[in-house]
């Protein structure tokens, strides 16, 4: 992964303090210990077979402080009503709790595929003819 210029300078980061891995992404240190946790965007697992967090983003965390609005960032969330997957990790869970009151998380089985994800709805109306050219087989 590469990171974009001055990246490692940002104010508050000490750049002595080193990086250190964790389940699903890793976290840069930094003299406030909560800016920099990076996960993946979509789905977070390591062939854990205990299932996965559907986590989703109700409400907004503006008007909050810096280290809530950094954990909701660092789940993957950007805009409400917005989906992620995350398996059920000790970090994941305590990052939920931080941040308890503006998501919805749900226990599933399986992450389903970005064709699952899909959200179809029907139209709501029927079209009975078209212009000079008769519907076939109308149900109504």
């Amino acid at each position: 992964m590469s990171f974009p210029k001055g990246f490692f300078f940002r104010q508050g980061f000490r750049p002595s303090l080193g990086i250190s891995h964790f389940a699903g992404g890793f976290h840069l240190s930094s003299s406030t210990n909560f800016r920099f946790r990076l996960l993946p965007k979509m789905v977070s697992h390591n062939n854990y077979t205990t299932g996965f967090f559907k986590i989703t983003l109700r409400r907004s965390p503006i008007g909050l402080p810096r280290k809530h609005r950094a954990v909701v960032k660092a789940l993957g969330l950007s805009k409400l009503s917005q989906t992620v997957y995350h398996s059920h990790t000790p970090i994941i869970v305590g990052m939920i709790l931080k941040v308890k009151e503006l998501l919805e998380v749900k226990n599933v089985k399986r992450v389903p595929t970005p064709e699952e994800r899909k959200h179809h709805t029907e139209p709501g109306y029927v079209v009975t003819k078209r212009f000079n050219k008769p519907v076939q087989d109308i149900n109504i």
